[in-house]
């Protein structure tokens, strides 16, 4: 007998594995549940690539795409740097400047760091939304070295830099 019930209550469509929300009522085959979603806060920094200065003086620039999806500013970070290029062989440094200006915004705000200004940095956005094709820029960051090349021992310089993206 226990056998039957079950199969009757199978055939009926009536699991114990599945709850919804609100249950059907007796006579009535239907039932309702929500359906929820939360995207967590993001903000995202892609498109970098690495930057050769061919001359001092001239700077020399990058594209870069910068986008939140919580407001229209982030906060930049430089880590990782002294701003400094060193030459590893014979140690002589050259100081330098990261400045990033978000294309296409009318306002033109651009942000500077170098090693007298190294704390995080608001900057505004032009990037509200994210599309595969995105063009980022026309040399968003520059790098730039104020050195006179008569005072710059020979041999190559260099230095790594992590930038961080942080939502507002």
């Amino acid at each position: 007998m226990r056998l039957k019930v079950l199969a009757l209550i199978m055939s009926m469509g009536v699991t114990g594995g599945a709850f919804a929300a609100t249950d059907s009522q007796p006579g009535d085959n239907s039932a309702t549940f929500k359906i929820t979603y939360e995207q967590a806060e993001q903000a995202k920094i892609w498109g970098l690539d690495n930057v050769t200065i061919t001359k001092l003086g001239e700077p020399a620039t990058d594209n870069a795409c910068i986008y939140s999806n919580v407001s229209d500013s982030v906060q930049l970070t430089l880590q990782d740097t002294n701003f400094e290029l060193v030459n590893s062989v014979k140690g002589t440094k050259i100081d330098y400047r990261i400045t990033v200006t978000p294309t296409g915004n009318g306002d033109s705000q651009s942000v500077e760091f170098n090693k007298d200004s190294k704390a995080p940095q608001d900057i505004r956005l032009i990037n509200t939304s994210v599309t595969p094709d995105m063009d980022c820029g026309n040399g968003n960051i520059q790098v730039s070295i104020n050195t006179d090349p008569a005072y710059v021992a020979a041999g190559k310089y260099t230095d790594t830099v992590t930038m961080v993206v942080t939502p507002n």
